[in-house]
């Protein structure tokens, strides 16, 4: 993997974000690691792609033990604006990425 100093976190991203087909309806897994060295995963995922899996699973609701982050599309952009509110909340940060 290789990782990618973006400030405050480095980051790595599994599968390129060249290989996202449909931007507004994806999801993907983000590697994080702190500068103190905690690394965790984070997944990115579109409202669209939400309503796919719903449908897909046949599910009706949430549940509120998700712990995908939300974006408007599956981008650097999006995903930088995020990971730059996250990084600033270390509980934050564990909670939707830690084991």
């Amino acid at each position: 993997m290789i990782w990618e100093d973006w400030g405050i976190l480095k980051v790595c991203f599994p599968t390129p974000l060249s290989k996202i087909d449909n931007p507004l309806n994806d999801n993907i897994d983000v590697c994080v690691r702190t500068q103190d060295g905690k690394q965790y995963t984070l997944v990115f995922i579109t409202p669209d792609n939400l309503k796919t899996l719903m449908e897909s699973e046949g599910e009706t609701y949430i549940h509120p033990d998700f712990k995908f982050i939300v974006v408007k599309s599956i981008c650097e952009e999006h995903i930088l604006g995020a990971l730059n509110e996250i990084a600033t909340d270390s509980d934050l940060l564990q909670q939707l990425g830690g084991d």
